[in-house]
């Protein structure tokens, strides 16, 4: 009976053993487990408001998402200004570029959030439209729209989305979309580089003159489409369409699109028609007589239309100012 028994022990002691070993597996898995969660974003600024799980800010006017506690992921839609329209069969202002997008991780502090002018249209034939600021939320930049091109000056400049050439530019002589403008308040490293994140925004249109019998101006491009070339024999070119973004209410913007581009100045001696305003997005119409160019909505981006020609020369429209948005889980 005294190995049974000397067994018998040893088993025992084994099985003993096993159970005082320390199971540093299960205590990390009861360590991750108990590990705070995040807490959820809490914010100021803007106009606020929550939807389902989410908590939005708008912004109209430059100002500051201060974050006091929390941490979290922030969707964000950002709209520049966009460009003037040009003078004296005119280009039409491009829409100003559009960023959106997901910033992570973003935690407490202040966030700056600057709301972009609309660029002033052109008053004279001897320079285009001027381009529309820059929108800014945290470290995301949106391109101001390009100003529309002129009857000397004649080419459209770059932006978010490129102005329309004038009469005067050489073929295309349209602003280039998804640029940022190549100048202040761009900061300098930026000026005349593509824009990030991209694509923001698209071309203006090409001015056609086809000779003395008629000259039609391109429309600004548009954040969804690029502007309109000037259309043989009678119309100048319309603006660029804008676009919409899912989750930014119809309250804002032009029933919520943003980024529409300006439509070309008339030739009104030689029967030539005014280009529209862009079909969504705020953009304004060229000028069909002595009034200027229609200006841009504000707080979509849209572009400045272009100023006609009618003996006299009227300014193009200003360029609407910009916008931005931002949401995140609560």
């Amino acid at each position: 009976m005294a190995p049974f028994k000397s067994s018998l022990a040893r088993s025992g002691k084994k099985l003993l053993g096993v159970f005082n070993q320390p199971d540093l597996s299960l205590r990390g898995a009861t360590q991750i487990t108990r590990k705070p969660p995040v807490p959820p974003v809490v914010a100021t600024g803007g106009t606020k408001s929550t939807s389902g799980d989410y908590t939005y800010h708008a912004f109209t006017s430059s100002g500051s998402l201060v974050i006091s506690a929390g941490q979290g992921n922030i969707d964000y839609f950002v709209v520049a200004g966009g460009g003037g329209g040009g003078n004296t069969i005119g280009g039409g202002g491009g829409g100003g570029g559009i960023a959106r997008g997901t910033l992570s991780a973003v935690g407490p502090g202040p966030h700056t959030v600057t709301i972009g002018a609309g660029g002033g249209g052109s008053p004279s034939p001897n320079s285009a439209g001027s381009n529309g600021q820059n929108s800014v939320f945290s470290t995301i930049i949106a391109a101001g729209g390009g100003g529309g091109g002129s009857e000397v000056a004649g080419d459209g400049t770059d932006g978010g989305s490129g102005g329309g050439s004038g009469h005067g530019g050489a073929p295309p002589g349209a602003g280039t979309g998804n640029t940022y403008p190549n100048a202040a308040p761009t900061p300098a490293p930026l000026r005349a580089q593509s824009v990030t994140p991209t694509p923001q925004g698209n071309n203006g249109g090409a001015s056609l003159n086809p000779g003395p019998s008629a000259y039609m101006a391109g429309g600004g491009g548009g954040a969804g489409e690029t502007g309109q070339d000037g259309q043989h024999p009678s119309t100048s070119g319309r603006g660029g369409a804008g676009i919409n973004h899912p989750w930014v209410p119809s309250s804002y913007g032009d029933s919520g699109y943003f980024g529409g581009g300006g439509g070309g100045g008339a030739d009104t001696p030689r029967s030539v028609g005014a280009g529209a305003g862009s079909p969504q997005g705020g953009g304004g119409a060229g000028s069909g007589g002595p009034p200027a160019g229609t200006a841009g909505t504000a707080n979509t981006g849209g572009g400045g239309g272009g100023g006609s020609y009618t003996g006299s020369r009227p300014t193009g429209g200003d360029g609407g100012s910009g916008f931005v948005m931002v949401r995140y889980l609560t």
